[in-house]
């Protein structure tokens, strides 16, 4: 399993979830969430964390109190999302299935060989590639309101 974080116009970085089944949120702020940090600070190295914005789940990982205080104390604005809308970030309906189209019907010895062809996969999108869901999420996101929030299929 791979935690996937993307920009408008690339990846931006990729953490192994090695020996998780579950992401404990100790685990997410002091692993995965650092990594973000400094891949964006290095993308952006006058402005640091000013403008990062994260979209994420309503997972009991995203909305303890462990990451909350992480986020703020880093200076990282969080997007809100919609509690029965789980198919509403661009990595659940654009990233995840562009990656599985790429290596659909490949077999891998080992996790770390599918860790590899899954991270070759995105070093090979064009960064042309990741504009569009960026845009469909922000059409998704207006009906989703427009709805009250509420869940539907395919929207």
């Amino acid at each position: 399993m791979v935690a996937s974080f993307i920009t408008i116009s690339s990846h931006l970085v990729l953490v192994p979830l090695k020996d998780h089944r579950t992401v404990p949120a100790a685990w997410y702020t002091s692993h995965c969430l650092p990594q973000i940090i400094s891949a964006w600070c290095q993308r952006q190295p006058n402005t640091g964390t000013q403008g990062l914005q994260l979209h994420q789940d309503n997972t009991s990982t995203h909305t303890a109190w462990l990451t909350f205080a992480f986020l703020e104390q880093n200076g990282v604005k969080l997007l809100s999302h919609p509690p029965y809308s789980p198919d509403l970030a661009p990595c659940s309906f654009f990233l995840f299935l562009t990656v599985k189209q790429q290596i659909r019907g490949q077999q891998f010895e080992t996790p770390d060989a599918a860790l590899q062809a899954y991270m070759h996969a995105m070093d090979t999108m064009p960064s042309s590639t990741f504009s569009h869901p960026f845009e469909q999420w922000f059409h998704q996101m207006e009906k989703c309101v427009a709805a009250g929030g509420s869940y539907f299929e395919n929207i």
